[in-house]
């Protein structure tokens, strides 16, 4: 992993930037603090709220640079379309992954709750970790990765090895069945060797769930296990990610609070070590 962007609005949040440094620094990774302004017809006005908005961005990496002093931090300032601004940086910058806020007051709210949101999660090329809003510890100690056992999951899985690896994480897998079953040791076993045929990292283990869909049967595992990361892949239907829709799944997601890593089934290779 070697570049990390972190979009912001003004006046920033400081749980997306905390991760980004945490995570910058166990990778030796770059942090880019991005912030996009509206465009403005009058140049003059333009120009001043560019500057402004540096100025906050420039402040703010001091501050973290205080508490992250082997964090390489930059400051980009953009105009336009906040999701098309974020997928131009992470193309350009070939970016390993974008850590943002899921509130704010300004452009960054619309793309995470709106509909926008679709837009970046689809054709950014990396992934995207959201993390709750006064979210003000850091911790990966426990990460869960929600998978349906397909091919296509597994292989994504891989991207989260190199994560949980730095911070010597435990990794769940976890499997949330709408059919009713009695989950046996031998089904375990079957689905633990599934896995680990993709999967080489030792603190891995998995867990079988029946419940009626995937959000309560993530809600009812974690009250079991302090989860500090919740992993899902996005599966595309009809161009637009199902996670990130106005379902169920993203109610529970949000009253649950914890960060949300979202993979695409091409980004397999993205979070690996460089």
């Amino acid at each position: 992993m070697n570049f990390i962007i972190c979009p912001l609005d003004l006046p920033a949040a400081p749980e997306s930037v905390n991760y980004a440094s945490a995570i910058a620094g166990k990778s030796s990774s770059c942090v880019m603090l991005l912030h996009v302004i509206r465009n403005y017809r009058n140049p003059e006005k333009s120009k001043s709220v560019r500057s402004a908005a540096l100025l906050s961005l420039k402040k703010l990496i001091v501050e973290f640079q205080q508490q992250f002093p082997n964090v390489k931090y930059s400051a980009r300032v953009m105009s336009g379309a906040p999701d098309e601004a974020i997928r131009k940086s992470a193309a350009k910058m070939n970016a390993d992954l974008i850590v943002m806020g899921s509130a704010g007051k300004g452009t960054l709210r619309r793309i995470v709750l709106g509909s926008t949101s679709e837009a970046v999660i689809s054709d950014v090329g990396c992934p995207v970790m959201i993390i709750p809003h006064a979210w003000d510890q850091f911790s990966l100690t426990n990460i869960v990765y929600a998978t349906d056992l397909k091919e296509d999951n597994l292989h994504s899985s891989q991207a989260i090895t190199t994560l949980a690896g730095l911070f010597n994480a435990n990794l769940y897998f976890v499997y949330i069945s709408n059919k009713k079953f009695v989950q046996t040791n031998e089904a375990l076993d079957d689905m633990t060797r599934k896995i680990r045929r993709h999967i080489k990292y030792k603190k891995m283990s998995g867990y079988m769930l029946s419940d009626s869909n995937v959000s309560s049967g993530i809600v009812k595992f974690i009250k079991s296990v302090d989860i500090d990361l919740i992993v899902m892949m996005t599966h595309l239907n009809d161009g637009a990610p199902k996670i990130f829709r106005k379902s169920d799944t993203v109610s529970v997601l949000h009253k649950i609070r914890i960060p949300l890593l979202v993979l695409r089934p091409s980004m397999k290779e993205v979070l690996t070590e460089n």
